[in-house]
């Protein structure tokens, strides 16, 4: 399955007393089934200078990191259908110059939204230790 690792993964940021930050949660927790399809992992973060580090000045964000890169997500965080088109758009898990490994919803969302694709089919290598 295709996973989103290290500085590919979702952070919503939150103040401890935020009722704003619960309730995006809720809706955020309604799409977490559709984005683990996708690979996609959402993490929650209570960290106001790291938040700052990414430039994060209102809470609740909702931070895409991709290789290493912030994306800040600018739409309402209360719209789970545009969060979802956010998380699992096509711009969104490109990686230019590299050959992706997908999962079959993935390929088929690629497939359905680009006129051309190359796909290589292959079997996992397993790793055998020599004893």
């Amino acid at each position: 399955m295709y996973k989103f690792y290290l500085g590919s993964t979702f952070k919503k940021y939150d103040a401890r007393s935020c009722v704003t930050c619960d309730k995006v949660l809720a809706e955020l927790e309604k799409i977490d089934d559709d984005t683990d399809s996708f690979g996609v992992d959402f993490v929650k973060i209570n960290d106001k200078r790291l938040a700052k580090q990414y430039g994060i000045k209102n809470f609740p964000a909702l931070t895409y990191f991709r290789e290493k890169e912030p994306i800040i997500y600018d739409g309402d965080l209360m719209d789970e259908e545009g969060v979802l088109d956010f998380l699992t758009s096509l711009e969104a898990m490109d990686l230019p110059d590299r050959i992706e490994e997908v999962n079959a919803k993935i390929l088929l969302k690629i497939i359905e939204d680009t006129d051309f694709v190359a796909v290589l089919f292959s079997v996992e290598q397993k790793v055998t230790k020599n004893a």
